[in-house]
C-alpha cells in the first residue's frame, strides 16, 4: 500500500465559448409624435419595470387641447340633458334631440382622441428590463420614428452559436 502527503494547489477549470448572447427581448424605443424631449426619467444600465415611463416629450400643447375637448364635452352634456327635458315635454323635435346626442358621441370621441395623444408624450418600457444606452437628451428635438432609448431583458439570455468546453 503506498500512502502520499494531501496539499492544496490551485485548480483552473476553462470553458471557451464561440457564439453570441443575445438578450429574451430588446428594443429601442421611438416617438409616435414629433416634440422635445422634456425629462428622461432613467440612466444607463439602471433596471426599468413594465410600463416605467423613461422618456418624456413636451405636453403643453396635448394639455391644453385636452381641457378644450374636456370643456367642449362639458358643454354637449348639458346641452343634451336640456335637449331631452324639452324632448320629453314635446318642445323639440326629436331630430333636435337626435342632433344633440350626435354632438354628445362626436366630442366624446375628440376628448378619447386628445387623451391618446397625450399619452404618446410619454414612452414607456413595453417589458421589465435595462436601459441601454440612449441618443438624445433633454432639451433635443426628434422626429417620429427617431431611435431615442433601447431596452434590454438580460433576465434570460440565450445563445445564438453552439458553445465547447475547452480541453
Amino acid at each position: 500500500m503506498e500512502t502520499a502527503k494531501v496539499s492544496a494547489s490551485a485548480f483552473q477549470d476553462d470553458v471557451a465559448a464561440v457564439g453570441s448572447l443575445k438578450s429574451n427581448e430588446s428594443v429601442v424605443l421611438r416617438p409616435e409624435i414629433a416634440g422635445r424631449i422634456a425629462a428622461i426619467h432613467l440612466r444607463e444600465g439602471m433596471p426599468a419595470g413594465k410600463g416605467a415611463v423613461l422618456v418624456e416629450l413636451d405636453a403643453a400643447t396635448q394639455s391644453a387641447e385636452l381641457r378644450q375637448a374636456e370643456a367642449n364635452l362639458a358643454l354637449a352634456q348639458a346641452n343634451y340633458k336640456r335637449t331631452e327635458d324639452l324632448y320629453q315635454k314635446k318642445f323639440v323635435s326629436e331630430r333636435a334631440r337626435d342632433e344633440s346626442a350626435a354632438t354628445l358621441k362626436v366630442l366624446e370621441a375628440a376628448v378619447a382622441l386628445t387623451r391618446a395623444k397625450l399619452q404618446k408624450t410619454q414612452l414607456r418600457a413595453p417589458f421589465s428590463g435595462i436601459v441601454g444606452i440612449r441618443n438624445v437628451s433633454v432639451g433635443d428635438y426628434v422626429k417620429e420614428g427617431q431611435e431615442l432609448i433601447n431596452i434590454e431583458d438580460i433576465g434570460s439570455s440565450r445563445w445564438i452559436s453552439a458553445c465547447r468546453k475547452a480541453t
